[in-house]
């Protein structure tokens, strides 16, 4: 007895942009590097704490924009307090610079898109690291951040969500 098989459905995806996808595959990592670092500790607040909330932010833009490549920033900070409205007892801030060399010429709105969307999954693990490494030289107990920010999601009141998520955590 054979058994037919179903054919698979043909679906575009509504969402997919070969233009877009031109670019993302012309792109070229060429500089990546540390901008500005700095941080702020309040050791006796930090241990006073009976419950710690880490907000972690996160922002994305293009800073110059060539005919054939492109430089952009992610800052972020990390702020460790007992609740969201109090003064922070920790405060870690970063900003990464980065820079691609592209198929000329290259699209703002690809760039801006670049920026708000798969940028972060270059930077932010930088970060991620910058910060528990930076709590070994504070001599606190190692700050891990989360792989997602789909916990507790925040916007920030003045930022597009694109372009600047704001996440709490508490632990």
């Amino acid at each position: 007895m054979t058994s037919k098989r179903k054919k698979p459905i043909a679906t575009k995806n509504p969402e997919y942009d070969a233009d877009y996808d031109a670019f993302i595959h012309g792109l070229e990592l060429v500089g990546l590097g540390v901008k500005s670092c700095r941080c702020d500790l309040d050791r006796t607040a930090l241990f006073a704490a009976p419950k710690r909330v880490k907000l972690f932010d996160q922002k994305y833009r293009i800073t110059e924009l060539m005919e054939n490549s492109f430089d952009a920033e992610g800052n972020f900070e990390l702020t460790i307090s007992e609740s969201e409205e109090k003064a922070p007892a920790v405060r870690m801030e970063c900003v990464y610079e980065i820079h691609f060399h592209g198929e000329s010429p290259l699209v703002r709105e690809h760039c801006e898109r670049f920026a708000a969307s798969e940028l972060k999954l270059i930077l932010a693990p930088m970060a991620r690291q910058f910060f528990f490494s930076l709590s070994g030289q504070m001599s606190i107990a190692p700050i891990v951040l989360p792989l997602t920010t789909r916990f507790a999601q925040k916007l920030k009141k003045n930022a597009p969500p694109e372009i600047g998520a704001v996440s709490a955590i508490e632990g």
